[in-house]
């Protein structure tokens, strides 16, 4: 199923798998709902922002961090508090997937982050930061241009086992 035609059903959870390259506006995963997307070797290109409350899954393609503004865009929340309450944790994983981003926010990361077997390539601006747990395992994190950072860590857990950085 295209992406594109199906976003309502990506945002109600389930395995999906691209089969064919596509963009999307936007991706909005609510607490509670996980999602997985199988790339299928595809690429998809986000060009909005994506608000992920709860679990989602990019496997096995591409994603192009393509937002027309240098706003964040893709968000993982955690542990935010309205009075008493605990509002939300938001978990994302990329396994075998290179991510090509050129925002000066591109993935931000207060929830839960799980970046395997994965190639992160920033041109400008920081590719991931970190202000809850992270792992980034056996990748490789690439910074291209004098701006780019390929991980900036604030206040949260970061490990990166196994993983080359490099300047390009």
């Amino acid at each position: 199923e295209s992406v594109v035609d199906h976003k309502a059903a990506l945002e109600s959870g389930g395995y999906h798998t691209l089969t064919e390259d596509a963009s999307i506006a936007s991706l909005n995963i609510a607490r509670g709902v996980t999602t997985s997307i199988d790339l299928n070797g595809h690429t998809l290109t986000l060009n909005g922002d994506g608000q992920i409350y709860g679990s989602l899954t990019f496997k096995n393609g591409n994603v192009v961090i393509s937002r027309p503004s240098d706003e964040v865009s893709i968000y993982m929340y955690s542990g935010i508090s309205v009075g008493d309450d605990k509002v939300a944790e938001g978990t994302l994983n990329l396994d075998n997937v290179t991510v090509n981003a050129d925002r000066l926010w591109n993935i931000v990361n207060y929830g839960n982050l799980s970046f395997t077997n994965s190639k992160l390539v920033v041109t400008g601006g920081y590719g991931i930061a970190n202000g809850g747990e992270a792992i980034i395992e056996n990748c490789e994190l690439v910074a291209n241009g004098e701006a780019a950072t390929q991980v900036y860590t604030s206040g949260g857990t970061t490990s990166i086992i196994n993983t080359e950085l490099y300047e390009g």
